[in-house]
């Protein structure tokens, strides 16, 4: 049981270092700066929301895709469901990847498990565009929760919850647009990032624990 596993390991700001792949994936390609400074968006993408996933091993993600088709067409770009004509080419980390995602509205930015953080709402953020996350809920200290549409847990109702919301902004452009605009660092996640996530901090943490 991962709610379980979770309880068991939380993370504790002053023992634990946080080096998730999502993390190394922004230092590693000097994205922190892009991401804080974004342009101001004033279109609209052509299309509704895309999904690119290979492991097709995560039922909460499968059931958010096969949920929210039944609204609208989501483009599935990975091997899971593909609905495309192919894999969208280059690797999670390409600009062919971001360009793909670039084109719809929204993108179905679902963890693997709740103990993963991923490239996946970076690329959505780099991308320009309206993340659909679940995951663990530390990602509304990392980004502006303002920011994404979060499935705040796994029953029916919540589902229900969020995709009404998907549908609500997708039928109001001056929402989207709101949402879209949105800066992805409050000053509670840029407090944050200071205290635990920028290398300068990470490196304080390193210190620590090597001299304990």
């Amino acid at each position: 049981d991962e709610k379980k596993l979770m309880e068991k390991h939380y993370y504790q700001k002053n023992k634990h270092l946080h080096l998730s792949c999502m993390l190394w994936y922004i230092h590693g390609n000097n994205y922190l700066e892009r991401l804080k400074v974004r342009p101001t968006i004033t279109s609209i993408p052509p299309y509704f929301c895309c999904f690119i996933v290979t492991n097709d091993k995560c039922h909460i993600r499968n059931k958010m895709f096969h949920e929210l088709s039944k609204y609208k067409k989501v483009h599935s770009g990975g091997s899971y469901c593909n609905n495309i004509g192919g894999k969208v080419p280059g690797g999670w980390m390409s600009q062919t990847h971001l360009q793909f995602i670039s084109q719809h509205k929204f993108m179905i930015c679902f963890e693997n498990s709740l103990l993963d953080l991923s490239e996946k709402i970076i690329n959505a953020y780099l991308s320009n565009i309206i993340p659909i996350y679940w995951g663990d809920s530390i990602i509304k200290d990392i980004f502006n929760s303002d920011s994404m549409i979060f499935l705040e847990d796994t029953t029916d109702e919540s589902y229900k919850k969020l995709i009404n919301k998907v549908i609500e902004i997708d039928n109001d452009n001056n929402k989207y647009l709101e949402m879209v605009n949105q800066p992805l660092f409050t000053e509670n996640n840029k407090k944050y990032w200071e205290d635990n996530l920028t290398l300068r901090a990470l490196g304080i943490k390193i210190n620590k624990l090597m001299n304990n």
